[in-house]
């Protein structure tokens, strides 16, 4: 295992935090979410460089297992793709990464250094990424209602409302084959999804759980499922973001009936 740390100077980072925590007002940054002050902190990089600023640092990374026709566990591509992370509490843009599905785990690629150079981040440090537009948030140590267990790990951010929240948990499990002159890895989806309901999680893992969850609702959830089995079939997540809305207006319209 080789360990990778950033080359900043404590000292240097210091000089540097300072002079921007005067040169910028507060007020130009009041208010607004870390991912929200890119150009805050895209200056503070270009000033620092981006191969030193704290991020490129944790395991390099090495891929034990061998695919086949283009089958990965990655999401989305096997490619870098550019994100953002908050990293230490910190957020940084424009990063070359990767979301490891099998794993559960963020790889980063370092500028200026290999294509095939990489590092696994810790997850730890991590506390959300944008990846492809899609916002993930890390969730660590919540009960799970319906199956009794603890939840943690990277899980997207579909919908939410004052109501209700809705988590997908991409997931990817590994199939060991046998090919005519050596072995290889197959990765299949186990995707799942989660609700977040009066500061509880519950686990979707059909239209019984979601009856579970509303059982006030139990018709109109069955004539929604029977009305969009097309879209269940073709684009689960429009699916379940659709259901979710649904289920919020009708608990609106429930109480404020007369």
């Amino acid at each position: 295992m080789i360990i990778i740390k950033n080359f900043l100077p404590k000292k240097i980072f210091f000089v540097y935090f300072i002079f921007f925590a005067f040169t910028f007002k507060p007020s130009l940054i009041k208010g607004q979410t870390k991912f929200q002050n890119r150009n805050y902190y895209n200056s503070f990089d270009s000033i620092v460089g981006l191969n030193n600023i704290g991020i490129y640092e944790g395991i390099l990374y090495q891929d034990k297992y061998r695919g086949k026709d283009g089958n990965h566990k990655f999401y989305k591509d096997t490619d870098f793709i550019k994100g953002e992370i908050i990293y230490k509490n910190l957020p940084f843009y424009n990063i070359e990464m990767k979301y490891d599905l099998f794993n559960d785990i963020i790889i980063v690629h370092p500028p200026s250094q290999s294509q095939f150079y990489a590092i696994q981040l810790p997850n730890e440090k991590i506390d959300e990424f944008i990846i492809e537009k899609h916002h993930f948030i890390k969730i660590t140590g919540k009960f799970e209602m319906f199956f009794n267990k603890y939840t943690s790990g990277f899980y997207e951010f579909l919908y939410k409302n004052d109501r209700l929240k809705l988590f997908k948990k991409n997931r990817k499990i590994r199939k060991e084959r046998t090919g005519e002159y050596f072995g290889y890895s197959v990765f299949l989806d186990k995707n799942e999804y989660l609700i977040k309901k009066e500061d509880e999680y519950y686990k979707i893992k059909s239209k019984k759980y979601l009856i579970k969850l509303f059982p006030n609702l139990k018709k109109e959830i069955k004539h929604f499922y029977s009305s969009n089995k097309h879209l269940l079939k073709s684009d689960k997540d429009t699916f379940m973001i659709n259901l979710i809305k649904h289920i919020s207006h009708l608990i609106i319209d429930s109480q404020t009936a007369p």
